[in-house]
């Protein structure tokens, strides 16, 4: 339960949910020296919808073009990059491979490998049956791939306690088993 002292006061943001993002979002403001508060309904962390993500660090490399999600996704990557060693955050570089299975899916690679570099992750490259088979020889048979070697698996985990712990280190508050029921500005 939250002190009520804690929750006394002004604060410059108030952050609702301690997921992913709300413990990101809250790290941000406390490190920019603003007075912050995260209110979370749960007794801890990561106790909805973030409990359950892909663990993918997503390139982006298939969100719509010019759009927030995309923007999103790529300032979250180079961030998460930049901050990982520090935050001693692990992270397995696995890319990834679209697979096709079959030929209708084999004849969009190139209009998704265009997409891809459009953007921004130019790294991307077409693999034919026989390259898919020599970096995944157990995978069923495929007829080819979109490899894009910059999505990699994080731990879902650690980053949002990394980024809470730190935003408490800088002086936000998080009040658990507080649920916010209306407000006014």
């Amino acid at each position: 339960m939250a002190h009520l002292e804690a929750l006394s006061g002004h604060y410059d943001v108030v952050v609702i949910g301690g997921g992913v993002v709300g413990c990101a979002v809250a790290r941000r403001y406390a490190l920019a020296g603003r007075r912050t508060l995260l209110i979370e309904k749960a007794p801890d962390i990561l106790s909805g919808a973030s409990k359950g993500n892909s663990a993918l660090l997503h390139t982006g490399f298939d969100a719509p073009a010019d759009s927030l999600e995309l923007w999103c996704m790529q300032a979250g990557y180079r961030e998460f990059m930049a901050i990982k060693d520090r935050l001693n955050l692990p992270i397995l570089r696995t890319g990834a491979m679209v697979i096709a299975w079959n030929g209708d899916e084999r004849e969009q690679l190139a209009a998704m490998a265009d997409k891809a570099r459009a953007n921004g992750v130019a790294d991307v490259r077409i693999l034919d049956a026989a390259g898919v088979r020599e970096r995944e020889p157990a995978l069923a048979p495929a007829q080819g791939a979109l490899l894009v070697p910059g999505e990699h698996v994080i731990d879902p985990w650690s980053s949002p306690l990394a980024y809470a712990r730190q935003a408490v280190a800088a002086g936000a508050w998080f009040a658990f088993d507080t649920e916010l029921l209306g407000g006014e500005a």
